[in-house]
């Protein structure tokens, strides 16, 4: 199932669609944090839980430890040309700077 912008995806989503969600939201908001993704997937709306009030469906952090090796494998055969740039421990990713106004291109 896809999604659309700028609605979080599923958790069925694919790493590809995460890690594309990732830059996006880095792209609007200056940097993107697992952590912060991860409490977005953990949004559950009411028909997302059973009768009993427990949610059926928690996104598990592996999904998003993807989404961002992902991100890594995208930077890697980018080399300098990645509009974005990952904190040493991989958890965080920034908008570079002097790459604003390209990432603006791309994503138009």
């Amino acid at each position: 199932m896809t999604f659309k912008w700028p609605s979080t995806p599923p958790t069925s989503a694919s790493t590809t669609e995460l890690a594309d969600y990732v830059e996006l939201c880095c792209w609007r908001d200056g940097s993107a944090s697992m952590t912060g993704v991860s409490r977005q997937l953990l949004r559950l709306e009411d028909n997302d839980y059973s009768d009993d009030g427990v949610p059926e469906d928690e996104p598990s952090d592996d999904l998003v430890e993807e989404a961002f090796a992902e991100i890594e494998c995208r930077r890697s055969l980018c080399d300098s040309g990645y509009p974005f740039e990952l904190s040493e421990d991989g958890a965080v990713l920034a908008a570079r700077p002097d790459e604003v106004s390209s990432v603006q291109i791309v994503y138009r």
